[in-house]
């Protein structure tokens, strides 16, 4: 499977639900890139509650996308708060629970550019990766 941005988060879920949920299945592995969920589920979820930590992760998501967002984020943060904030940034929760699944990942963190930009240039490396395992070639 591949997918980027809303589709990496369905192709994601599919195979991390593959093994319960169709075993018969032969699955070589799933290339994707930028997972993202819904942003505005997430902050409308997340906000006043134990999980409010999540919401600069999706602000940080929408800045990716926008840069003119980032230039207003970066004109109202709180200097004190600044740290905290762009945490999200150098933390890969993801990776380390589909580690700890022994998910056998090839992960690769790329530098931060364009959105539309990265599902274009990193789509080579996504095909090249399933090519790569249909033909037997492991990680």
């Amino acid at each position: 499977m591949w997918g980027y941005a809303r589709s990496a988060l369905a192709s994601e879920r599919a195979a991390e639900l593959r093994p319960t949920y169709a075993p018969e299945l032969n699955f070589i592995g799933a290339a994707i890139g930028s997972v993202t969920p819904s942003v505005i589920s997430v902050l409308n979820t997340v906000n006043g509650g134990e999980h409010a930590g999540l919401i600069p992760a999706a602000i940080l998501g929408l800045t990716n996308a926008l840069p003119e967002l980032m230039t207003f984020v970066d004109e109202h943060l709180d200097p004190m708060t600044v740290a905290y904030f762009e945490r999200p940034l150098n933390t890969d929760a993801l990776v380390k629970k589909l580690y700890s699944q022994e998910a056998g990942l090839e992960y690769v963190r790329d530098l931060p550019r364009d959105h539309t930009l990265e599902a274009i240039t990193g789509s080579g490396d996504a095909f090249t990766f399933l090519r790569n395992h249909f033909n037997g070639v492991p990680c």
